[in-house]
């Protein structure tokens, strides 16, 4: 298995439990200050909320993470999102079958 992947992986699932921790922790310390105020079904209410938002945000502060990461651990890597969208946009231009199979297997038979 290549490590690298691995690390990867570690440092984004690690900063995303990171930042929802701190996230989820602060809106439960201000719910603790209004603890004479909440019964029980609003704590129940409450816990799901909390954890309706954790979800909802997970993604998009995971993909802002792997950007950052990428960004500055993997400068030297190759962005394959940038890369699919060239080639997509490329096959879209072309019409010929053969034009096509050239723009595919040529860059790989130069190697």
């Amino acid at each position: 298995m290549d490590i690298d992947i691995v690390i990867r992986r570690s440092v984004i699932y690690g900063l995303v439990t990171i930042i929802i921790a701190v996230i989820l922790s602060a809106a439960i310390l201000v719910t603790v200050n209004f603890q004479e105020v909440i019964g029980v079904p609003q704590r129940i209410f409450l816990a799901l909320v909390l954890s309706g938002i954790a979800t909802a945000l997970f993604g998009p502060i995971k993909k802002g993470i792997e950007n950052l990461v990428d960004k500055y651990l993997y400068k030297d890597r190759y962005d394959y999102r940038q890369i699919i969208q060239r080639l997509n946009t490329s096959l879209n231009l072309l019409k010929d079958l053969s034009d096509i199979s050239r723009l595919i297997v040529a860059p790989q038979c130069k190697r």
